[in-house]
């Protein structure tokens, strides 16, 4: 599956997993439940805004009407989520794949922390190693206007990928 829902996202797993910015506005939204995601990954904190300091999109209550899920495990911006959370993240992407449930992970910008939990989960189910995660996270994002910047950017998020297990 090649349609996106919008620029800045990009398909780990084409149909069923999915990674990116966060939808800010309601057309996000409509793309990505008419795509079939019916579980939502928030890496935001409650109450975060945008890079500008504008308020950011609640989403959530439109998703009860899709009967579609969010699940808030929120990470610091710039930052690495505990090992638990990440092992929490995993589990919800195993969880809604075996459910055929389609997911939807992101951050603010669809960089950092979400380069990070694409990273890990690409590491926890085998379809990366330490030697080429970054580089197909870089294939998987050559379409997308942020495919020049390094995802995850910090060392501190790329070190946590390569050590995740």
């Amino acid at each position: 599956m090649n349609i996106l829902p919008f620029e800045h996202s990009y398909w780990i797993i084409p149909g069923k997993l999915l990674a990116g910015r966060y939808p800010n506005t309601q057309e996000d939204i409509d793309a990505l439940v008419k795509l079939g995601i019916k579980t939502f990954v928030n890496l935001t904190k409650e109450n975060e805004t945008q890079k500008d300091g504008s308020a950011i999109f609640n989403y959530n209550e439109r998703l009860k009407k899709e009967n579609a899920t969010m699940h808030r495990k929120a990470v610091e911006d710039a930052s690495i989520p505990t090992v638990e959370t990440m092992r929490e993240i995993a589990q919800i992407i195993d969880d809604s794949l075996a459910q055929d449930k389609p997911v939807y992970f992101h951050c603010v910008g669809g960089v950092g922390r979400t380069g990070t939990v694409a990273g890990s989960y690409l590491m926890h189910s085998k379809m990366a190693n330490a030697n080429n995660v970054f580089d197909i996270i870089d294939y998987l994002k050559r379409t997308s206007p942020f495919k020049e910047k390094l995802s995850p950017g910090r060392d501190s998020q790329r070190s946590f990928v390569v050590n995740f297990k």
